[in-house]
């Protein structure tokens, strides 16, 4: 599947969490679809940690990622709460 194919200013915004040593889906799927969002101007971030394969969770945080839930608390905010 090519998220990127299907974006549209209509989309919605989107945060993205990936690894970069990620064995199931390249971290380049993410760029392309950061990329298609902010082309369309739609409210897009993109992190990706070194390490975490395809895992990061709730519950199972890699060394390294544990930031992610911050970063997406962070990102909500400044999209629906303080920070607008």
């Amino acid at each position: 599947f090519s998220l990127e194919c299907g974006v549209g200013e209509w989309s919605a915004p989107a945060i993205m969490i990936h690894a970069d040593d990620d064995k199931t889906v390249p971290s380049e799927n993410s760029i392309e679809y950061y990329l298609a969002l902010r082309n369309v101007g739609v409210e897009a971030s993109l992190h990706i940690f070194p390490e975490g394969g395809h895992k990061i969770s709730l519950q199972k945080q890699p060394i390294g990622t544990e930031l992610w839930i911050k970063i997406v608390e962070r990102w909500l905010d400044n999209l629906y709460g303080e920070g607008r």
